[in-house]
């Protein structure tokens, strides 16, 4: 993996302070819609850890294939 260009790197203050991780908005209330790839979306922001295809789809309520459809558009917009 690359390094960050320094712009992007956290300074020494920066680093020193554990960020408020509870002050942040939960994905599922940044992302919602009634299309089937806001759920895949919504999901995928919320992974703490990887996930596999199968994983993801159980958590958003959608079949596997499904999932990896939806996957893969996520990853080419990248």
């Amino acid at each position: 993996m690359e390094e960050p260009r320094p712009e992007l790197e956290a300074d020494t203050d920066e680093r020193r302070d554990m960020p408020d991780f509870d002050a942040l908005i939960p994905p599922e209330e940044l992302v919602s819609g009634d299309r089937t790839g806001d759920d895949f979306f919504g999901t995928v922001l919320g992974l703490e850890s990887p996930a596999t295809a199968g994983e993801v789809a159980d958590l958003a309520g959608h079949g596997v294939d499904a999932a990896r459809e939806y996957l893969s558009v996520l990853l080419t917009s990248l």
